[in-house]
């Protein structure tokens, strides 16, 4: 049979085994989310910037041709990437993955738009 003396002691020693333990498992969960977060860090995501679309390429171009594409050149991207495993993703999916909030797909990659060209809606969008 225990005294007074020893049930108190008893009962610290299991408090700060609970309070170990609890400790323990935060530092483990912090020290996951980093080794999470720090992952993402690897992924390199490529970013492709079209510019206008023409349904007829020019004969000369002051750019030489730089920028300037064709809604079936466009398609022809786009099917090369998805027959290559990417999948396209939005600026607010990678933010959503940035706070943690979803996964990145394995092969990730965004298409933007620079100007807000009409051509962009009219022979794009559709694609």
């Amino acid at each position: 049979m225990l005294n007074r003396g020893e049930s108190k002691l008893n009962v610290k020693k299991i408090i700060i085994i609970l309070l170990i333990i609890i400790g323990i498992a935060f530092i483990g969960g912090f020290i996951f989310d980093c080794y999470k977060y720090s992952r993402r860090a690897d992924i390199k995501i490529p970013i492709l910037l079209y510019h206008n679309f023409v349904t007829e390429v020019p004969n000369s171009d002051q750019d030489d041709f730089k920028y300037i594409n064709t809604p079936e050149s466009f398609e022809e991207n786009i099917k090369t990437f998805l027959d290559n495993g990417y999948t396209i993703i939005s600026i607010k999916e990678l933010a959503d993955a940035d706070k943690g909030k979803t996964e990145l797909p394995n092969k990730p990659i965004i298409i933007t738009f620079d100007d807000g060209y009409y051509s962009n809606y009219e022979y794009i969008y559709p694609i």
